[in-house]
């Protein structure tokens, strides 16, 4: 794990944690991704953008920094858990489980024969 990607996930999560509450007594953390992402075994060009959803809904996005990395995939809370991610317009092979508040690192993978949207 570089030292970069761990700190940015720490600031994130500190940054999440030191927030004021709402005054709602619900209040519901996203679940943040962070790692890196490969097209065909190569890393996904820098501006890439990587997508999460949650049945088929947009839950979150960013883009692909240098080396393949993205971070701070904030993923908010969506009509399911199971969570699906795009790598531009491709299907990665990974998935993974919201859950309120969590921090993640995943590395997602796809090839230019994974089904779209």
């Amino acid at each position: 794990m570089s030292k970069l990607r761990f700190l940015v996930l720490l600031a994130a999560l500190a940054l999440m944690l030191s927030l004021p509450a709402v005054a709602s007594a619900q209040e519901v953390l996203p679940h943040v991704f962070t790692g890196t992402a490969r097209v065909n075994g190569e890393f996904a060009a820098p501006g890439t953008e990587i997508t999460a959803l949650i049945n088929g809904e947009e839950q979150g996005s960013t883009t692909v920094k240098a080396n393949g990395e993205y971070e701070a995939l904030a993923v908010e809370q969506g009509n399911g858990t199971e969570i699906t991610f795009r790598v531009g317009t491709l299907t990665a092979d990974q998935t993974a489980i919201w859950k309120s508040g969590a921090a993640t690192m995943l590395d997602l993978t796809t090839s230019s024969n994974s089904p779209g949207p």
